[in-house]
Parts: structure tokens; C-alpha cells; sequence
């Protein structure tokens, strides 16, 4: 078979292909039935398969991910994407057979709804079956998509180097805040890259049979959904090792086996149920994932699910592995000064580290203005040791974790109020209220600190990361000196000032003239063309 390129998915599906396979290909056809959605069809021979894989870019505007709620009896995914409005559709997870409520053996969610617990693997009445609390899951919401590995992983974490997920090296029953849609499922097929040869934990993957799956590709973009016929003479079905090996060469990173025999099915708008089912028709199921692609689907024309690598969302990415934040890799030009921020307790990262695992700070997030006073206030070195009795603000209580700053930022002239006896503290602080609030640390003009620190006026809403080494870079150590006393030579002979150098408002070791300087400090700065939300 075919190896399908990372590089090649999101372009072409039936790019060139190098790795040899035993099995011959007959048939290939790529099509683009809804924008965002794009639908590969093969066909090999020895052995007789016949797969179809649909790539899903959740970053394409009017694609949105959606999932069955707990209802009372089982249904088609024709059915239910028909009557949905969906676009397309594949049966989700294992169902019990004997209950007539549909009853599935991992957790689910479906238009923003969490199944009952007595209708999921979680419940506890069934804790001697083989299948308790075993599986994984990929889950959707707002700006974000996320996995959970199935307890087999998570047992052998160290072994298999897991980094990713909601809790890689612990067993989880929680799930992200602002889940619209989980489908659970298991054995893992691919594992942070890794494509799984075992699967101890599921006897059927032995033999071959209808399947269907479901992956993510490393940048958590594409949402990949396939299904191969079986027990056919034209489609013998797969076994687990083909399953995962399939899921691998169509660009998964991590991907799940999905319930499969005679449940097997995909259904297209417009097209019907386009895959073979074993019983001659498709059989009604537990759930289903669905996919909306277009406009008309109560979410507007936004992309529902695009992860930003890095950003908001406090997910470990794989360009930070090994890197002190888990979700901020530390050749990133801020990674140093949000290091040395955490470090010395002027900020906290989004999520903390769970057991064996590392921080995350949300770098893309937009900063609070209770986050930005902390900041300032306690890089700056204000005393905070004697707030008063009562608060100030009418939205910042005694017992608020930041009463302390605040009161202590307003007694210096730093903090102002966003309308009559308020600081509307969890509000996005903008780029100029920043800069205003670091001027008035200095004690200077907000022009002479643009003037003589070099910091360009960040516009809009100020990311984390960004906001971080602005304000280190002009409160901290050696930082640039904006009234001009003792430390305005050129000792290194390098054309400029010592005092925009070392610690301050340049990033120590980056050289070059003014322009290079105020285009670093606003690439440090850079707010998201999107309101983001802080997802703890």
C-alpha cells in the first residue's frame, strides 16, 4: 500500500506514493463533495479491500464537528445526518446490544450535551466488564479539539514516550470545558505517531472484519474519518495491524478504532450511505460523528474547531517536546521571558503540570487585565504586603487571588477603572492599556517609554506570551532606561545604546538597528485576528 505524505494530505490525496505493499492498488479517486471536505476512494486486490477515507480541514470556514446526544433508540448514520443537516456522516462508538436505550462502552457528547452517565463506560454498575473505562476519545469545541488516550496507553506512557492529550500519564474521566462533541472509541491505532502493532486489550482485531476509524493529524487540523468494507467478496475487512497501518499512511498522528462490522457505514449528502455495508443495509447505532461543512448550521460562516498549535487552548503540542512549557517550544523568541515570568511567580501558566507531565501557558491567549496588573505590580517590585480592608473595585472582593496587586496597583496610579467603581478585571487587556500601565510603573510618559524603549504600541487584544516579555523587557533587569541616566552608552561598540540591550527591551543576543528592533517587539505582541478565550 501506498504511503500517504503529512506534507501531501492537504493538498492532494493521491499524491505520489513510495512504500511497496503486498496488496495491489486497482482503484484511486480523490473528490472535494463540500468545501473543507475532501473524500478518498481506494480499491486494492490481494487482498480485496475497499476503503474510503474523508479528510475533514477544521480550519475551513463553515466546518463544524457535531456528535449524536443520548436519545432512546438507535438509528442510521443516514438517518440521523439527514435529519441533522449534516453533510456527512459515520457510525461512532461500541453500543451494548442488550439495551434497548443506546448505551456506549466509552463517554460521548453530542450537541454540546454529555450522555447520562448510566448510558456510558463510566458507570460503575459496569465495572467487571472487559471494556470499563478503556477507551480514548477525540473531543470538539470552540477554537479547539482535543484527545484522551485509551487506558492501554496511558499505562505504558513511559514506554511509548506519551506527551500529548488532556492527561497523558493518568486515567481521566474529565473532559474539556466546552466539549460540543466526543465520540469515544479503542484499541488506539496511532499513538503520537506511532503506529500499533498489539492491541492485548480488544481479542477482535485479530480477525479481519468491516472497520471504521477515527484520527487526528499532528497539527490537530485535519479530522480524519475511515471506513473499510468487509466480509465481502469485493472487501474482506481488516484486521487491527491493517487498520492502524491504513490510519498511519493517511496522515493520522493519533487515530482510534470506531465499533465496525455490520455498524460500518459513511453517508454523504446528496449521495447516500456510499460504502457496503456487511448486513446488505445500514444498521441503526448508538451515535455518530458528524460533519457540517457550509453555512446555515447555527454557527455562522467561522471555522467551529480550528486548533492554533501553541495558542489559546491549553494543549501539549509536538513541536514543544522536551521544552520547559508543553505547549511553547524553547527556540520561540518569548519562551526565555515567560520562563523566567513563571519562574519568579509574576505569572501562571494556564494548566499546571499533572504527574510526570509539564506546564502549559496558552501563549495566544488573550491576557487578562487582573493577569496584566499581577504582572506589572509584581514585576515592578510594589509592596504588596498591606492591601486595604476594603476593596476598591466593586468586582474586586477581598478574597479575589489578586487583591492584593490591584489595590496595591491602584495606590501607585497604575490601575484605572473601565467604567464607575469598576476594573472589569477578567476583560482582554488591550495594547495601549498595557503600555499605559508599564509607563506609569517607570514613572514616565507612555511617549518617552515608546520613545526610548523602542516598544511599538501592540494593537488590540495582547497575547500572553507577548505581553510577558514586553513587560519584562522594559520593568526588568537591565531593562532600557527611560529617563536617561547612567546607562545610555554604547560600551560594546555595536552603533547602539547599552541601554536598549542585555535583558531589556531587546532580547539579549539579538543585534541589528532600531526598525529590526521595533518589528521584534511587535511579533512579540501580535494579537489574534479572533477574540480568544482562555480555556482552564
Amino acid at each position: 500500500m501506498r504511503r500517504l505524505s503529512a506534507l501531501c494530505v492537504p493538498v492532494s490525496l493521491v499524491c505520489a506514493l513510495a512504500a511497496a505493499r503486498a496488496e495491489r492498488i486497482t482503484f484511486e479517486k480523490e473528490t472535494e463533495p463540500f468545501p473543507g471536505v475532501r473524500l478518498y476512494e481506494r480499491h486494492t486486490a490481494d487482498p480485496n479491500w475497499r476503503i474510503r477515507a474523508a479528510y475533514v480541514s477544521l480550519c475551513t470556514d463553515g466546518v463544524h464537528i457535531d456528535a449524536r446526544s443520548s436519545q432512546a433508540t438507535r438509528i442510521t448514520s443516514a438517518a440521523w445526518g439527514s435529519a441533522m443537516g449534516a453533510q456527512l456522516a459515520v457510525n461512532g462508538d461500541f453500543y451494548r446490544t442488550d439495551r434497548s436505550a443506546p448505551t456506549v462502552y466509552g463517554d460521548a457528547v453530542g450537541v454540546g450535551l454529555r450522555w447520562p452517565t448510566g448510558r456510558t463506560g463510566l458507570a460503575s454498575e459496569f465495572s467487571d466488564d472487559w471494556y470499563y473505562r478503556r477507551y480514548g476519545w477525540i473531543a470538539f469545541g470552540d477554537g479547539w479539539v482535543e484527545v484522551q488516550h485509551t487506558k492501554y496507553v496511558v499505562d505504558r506512557a513511559d514506554q511509548l514516550g506519551v506527551e500529548l492529550g488532556l492527561s497523558p500519564r493518568a486515567l481521566t474521566t474529565e473532559i474539556p470545558p466546552g466539549t460540543h462533541a466526543l465520540v469515544s472509541g479503542f484499541p488506539e491505532l496511532v499513538v503520537e505517531g506511532q503506529v500499533m502493532t498489539e492491541f492485548p486489550d480488544r481479542g477482535d482485531m485479530a480477525d479481519r472484519h468491516p472497520r471504521t476509524a477515527m484520527g487526528l493529524t499532528a497539527d490537530r487540523r485535519t479530522f480524519i474519518l475511515a471506513v473499510v468494507d468487509g466480509r465481502q467478496t469485493s472487501s474482506v475487512g481488516m484486521n487491527g495491524r491493517e487498520l492502524a497501518r491504513l490510519m498511519g499512511e493517511l496522515g493520522a498522528h493519533v487515530a482510534f478504532n470506531l465499533d465496525g462490522g455490520g455498524s460500518t457505514q459513511m453517508w454523504l449528502e446528496g449521495q447516500g450511505t456510499i460504502n457496503s455495508p456487511s448486513d446488505g443495509s445500514p444498521r441503526p447505532v448508538a451515535n455518530h460523528w458528524g460533519v457540517f461543512a457550509g453555512t446555515g448550521h447555527g454557527r455562522g460562516q467561522e471555522p467551529g474547531s480550528c486548533f492554533t498549535p501553541g495558542g489559546c487552548y491549553p494543549a501539549a503540542i509536538p513541536e514543544a517536546i522536551g521544552s520547559r512549557f508543553a505547549d511553547l517550544p524553547d527556540d520561540d523568541g518569548r519562551a526565555a521571558a515567560v520562563a523566567d515570568a513563571v519562574d519568579r511567580g509574576l505569572v501562571a501558566p494556564c494548566k499546571a503540570a499533572s504527574e510526570g507531565g509539564r506546564d502549559l501557558f496558552c501563549p495566544a491567549c488573550s491576557m487578562t487585565r487582573r493577569d496584566a496588573l499581577v504582572l506589572v505590580v509584581r514585576a515592578a517590585g510594589l509592596d504588596t504586603s498591606s492591601p486595604p480592608a476594603a476593596p476598591s473595585f466593586s468586582d474586586v472582593p477581598a478574597d479575589d487571588p489578586a487583591y492584593a496587586e490591584i489595590e496595591a496597583a491602584l495606590a501607585a496610579g497604575i490601575a484605572t477603572g473601565c467604567e464607575e467603581g469598576a476594573l472589569c478585571p477578567d476583560r482582554a487587556v488591550s495594547g495601549g492599556e498595557l503600555v499605559t500601565m508599564v509607563a506609569r510603573a517607570r514613572g514616565v510618559t507612555e511617549e518617552d517609554l515608546l520613545a526610548r524603549c523602542g516598544v511599538d504600541e501592540p494593537a488590540g487584544q495582547v497575547e500572553r506570551a507577548g505581553a510577558v516579555r514586553l513587560v519584562l523587557g522594559a520593568l526588568g533587569d537591565g531593562a532600557c532606561d527611560p529617563d536617561g541616566e547612567g546607562d545610555g552608552e554604547d560600551t560594546d561598540g555595536d552603533g547602539e545604546p547599552d541601554m536598549l540591550e542585555g535583558g531589556g527591551c531587546r532580547a539579549a543576543g539579538q543585534g541589528g538597528g532600531a526598525a529590526a528592533l521595533l518589528a521584534l517587539i511587535a511579533l512579540a505582541v501580535l494579537y489574534r485576528r479572533r477574540n480568544a478565550r482562555c480555556t482552564k
